[in-house]
């Protein structure tokens, strides 16, 4: 066999690289990357992590994984492992609210551009049931998250009085 042989035979499709397996949903990684945490993670720790996020079973982690589901159990039960859990599916909430937010100011803004390029339409053709409900929806989510973050400041006032309290 000659080198040419040899390098064809070497860039045949069955001799390529294996596909890399699927990663997590960028939002998780983004998450995961930008969620502060005082755990030293392995590999198997972090897809079990990527996995739960992802909402899988128990069960089909185990076999993606190859790791005993008690090990999955265990792991996911410590309260260090739960709290960092809680924190990254808030994070990804807000990310998601982030980008929803976004995409549905853009369809607005989208809407409201049509009506100003055409010399024949006016607002009134944006009161189409879909625009109504995508202002609604944008609506809400708005006012969540400024609920959610007012809920926030009255629990640390209420954690203030509450410490004053108990310092005096």
């Amino acid at each position: 066999m000659d080198v040419k042989d040899f390098k064809e035979l070497l860039s045949a499709e069955e001799f390529q690289e294996a596909p890399k397996k699927p990663e997590a949903p960028p939002v998780i990684i983004e998450a995961m990357d930008n969620t502060p945490s005082d755990l030293m993670l392995t590999g198997i720790e972090k897809s079990i992590i990527e996995h739960t996020l992802q909402g899988l079973a128990i069960p089909t982690i185990s076999y993606k994984l190859g790791v005993p589901e008690s090990y999955i159990r265990n792991f996911i039960r410590k309260p260090k492992v739960k709290d960092y859990l809680k924190e990254l599916k808030e994070a990804i909430n807000e990310l998601d609210q982030l980008m929803i937010s976004s995409t549905l100011r853009k369809m607005v803004s989208s809407r409201v551009e049509r009506i100003e390029e055409d010399p024949e339409a006016d607002f009134g053709d944006l009161s189409k049931r879909d625009t109504l409900d995508i202002i609604r929806v944008f609506s809400d989510i708005t006012n969540n998250i400024a609920k959610n973050q007012k809920e926030d400041k009255e629990t640390s006032v209420f954690a203030n009085i509450y410490q004053q309290i108990i310092n005096n």
